[in-house]
C-alpha cells in the first residue's frame, strides 16, 4: 500500500472512532420477534424508534430521553374463528399506569383467520420525566399474552440497567 492510501485509511479510522466515541452509546438493533409473548396468537411484538415508509422496523430495548423522540410499540396477533379486543397497557418504571390502547379484531371479515396490527407511538415527551425499566402488558379479551420492556435511560446511565438485566 502506498503511503497516501496508508494516511487516507488511518485518518478515516482515526475519525471513525472519535466519531463513535462522542456519539450516542451504541443500541444494538435487532430483527423484531415476539420475544415476551406467552400466547401463540402474538405473532410479533417489539419496541422501535422508527416508522419505516416500508418494511418492519428493526427491535430496540433501549431508548436515549436525549436522543430519541418517540418509542413505537408494533404489534400482530391474530385469533382463529372468533373477533377479540386487543389491549395494551404501558407501565412506569414505578409500575403506575403511564398510557394504554384497544383495537377491536375487525368484524365481518371473511376467512378462518382475524388479525389486529398495532402501530403505537408514545412521544419521549411524556417518557421523558421516567427513567428506568419501562413495562408494556398485552392482553386479548383480558387475558394477558404478552409482557414486554424496554429501558429508557441516557449514555451515563444505562449501564446500571444493562447490568441489571
Amino acid at each position: 500500500m502506498r503511503r497516501e492510501a496508508r494516511a487516507l485509511a488511518l485518518g478515516v479510522l482515526a475519525a471513525l472512532v472519535c466519531g463513535c466515541s462522542s456519539a450516542d452509546y451504541y443500541r444494538l438493533p435487532r430483527v423484531g420477534g415476539a420475544e415476551g409473548s406467552i400466547a401463540n396468537e402474538v405473532e410479533y411484538a417489539f419496541f422501535s424508534m422508527a416508522k419505516p415508509a416500508y418494511g418492519m422496523p428493526y427491535a430496540y430495548t433501549e431508548f436515549n430521553p436525549a436522543v430519541d423522540d418517540h418509542v413505537v410499540f408494533y404489534g400482530r396477533v391474530r385469533s382463529v374463528r372468533r373477533s377479540f379486543t386487543l389491549r395494551g397497557v404501558l407501565h412506569r418504571p414505578d409500575a403506575t399506569e403511564h398510557a394504554s390502547f384497544t383495537r377491536q379484531s375487525p368484524a365481518g371479515v371473511p376467512g378462518p383467520v382475524w388479525s389486529v396490527w398495532v402501530v403505537e407511538t408514545f412521544p419521549m415527551t411524556s417518557l421523558r420525566a421516567y427513567v428506568g425499566r419501562w413495562t408494556l402488558t398485552l392482553f386479548v379479551d383480558e387475558t394477558l399474552v404478552g409482557t414486554y420492556d424496554f429501558v429508557l435511560a441516557d449514555k451515563t446511565r444505562i449501564d446500571e440497567f444493562r447490568r441489571a438485566r
